[in-house]
Order: structure tokens, then C-alpha cells, then sequence
């Protein structure tokens, strides 16, 4: 009886591709976001006006519908970006005050006119029961679990 030859599986590259753009919530525009704040950084130094500052938020942001991405770095939906510097004079609050909290913020990105001087549209988070759905909550109380689970220590001994 003969054997089959054994076939080389396809190798698969251990590799990410480095990213040589820099990815905003506005990229995210329509899709329903998880956003978890992880820090805050202040007194950053406008490129317009180097006599202004304005504050980010850091914020690990799981985009849960969509489609796959290379360029935004989402292998797979749900999917996370993680490290998003977040700006914005709607935003920051909002995220400021989840992040004292610990907790993450739901909502769908989406741009509306800026109210400030300027041509550029300001980037927010829809957070209504209109826009987000049971579905989307439903899909982003899993992949939270799913993020939850993943961040947790390995040395962690407290469950």
C-alpha cells in the first residue's frame, strides 16, 4: 500500500504589518464602537497654534460591526485598536468621565459640524436607543467580556 506524500501546509506570517497612518475615531465613521479609556494626556501642543494645547484620551476602541480592515488593523470583527489617541472638544469629556469610572463607552461614530472655527467636521458618539440596538448591545456585551478576559493578569490570583 503506498503512502501520500505529505503536503506542505502554507506557512503563516508571524509578522503584523507596521502601520505607517495614523488611524482616528473619524475612520470609524458608522460603525458601533466600544470605547475604553485607559489614560489621559494634557497640555499636548497644537500643530495650528503652538500657543494651544488640548487633551486626549488614550482608549483601547473594539469596533464591533464593519467589516475587516487591514489598514485600520482589524484582522477580525469584533476587533480592537488598541492605544487610540482620542481628541475633540465633544469627546474628550465624555471619555474623561468614563475613564474616572472605569468604564467603557457604547455608541455608533459619527461626524456632525464642528461648532468652532475651522472646516473640519467633529467626530462623536451616538449613543441613542434609535442608533444603538439591542443587537449592538447585545454584540458588545460579548466582545467586552472577550476584551475583559484578555487583559486579565496571569498572575492574578483574586478569582
Amino acid at each position: 500500500m503506498a503512502t501520500k506524500p505529505k503536503t506542505q501546509e502554507a506557512e503563516v506570517d508571524p509578522f503584523a504589518t507596521a502601520r505607517s497612518n495614523f488611524i482616528g475615531l473619524g475612520d470609524l465613521e458608522g460603525r458601533a464602537v466600544l470605547v475604553y479609556p485607559t489614560g489621559l494626556e494634557t497640555d499636548i501642543p497644537s500643530t495650528r497654534d503652538t500657543s494651544k494645547t488640548y487633551d486626549a484620551i488614550i482608549a483601547d476602541v473594539i469596533v464591533l460591526d464593519g467589516d475587516e480592515d487591514e489598514e485600520l488593523g482589524l484582522d477580525e470583527i469584533p476587533g480592537t485598536i488598541e492605544d487610540m489617541r482620542i481628541s475633540g472638544a465633544v469627546l474628550v469629556p465624555q471619555l474623561r468621565g468614563a475613564l474616572k469610572k472605569s468604564r467603557p463607552v457604547l455608541g455608533v461614530v459619527d461626524k456632525q459640524k464642528s461648532r468652532t472655527k475651522g472646516n473640519n467636521d467633529a467626530v462623536v458618539l451616538k449613543g441613542e436607543a434609535d442608533v444603538v440596538t439591542d443587537e449592538i448591545r447585545a454584540l458588545a456585551r460579548k466582545a467586552w467580556d472577550v476584551y475583559q478576559a484578555s487583559q486579565a493578569s496571569p498572575f492574578d490570583t483574586s478569582a
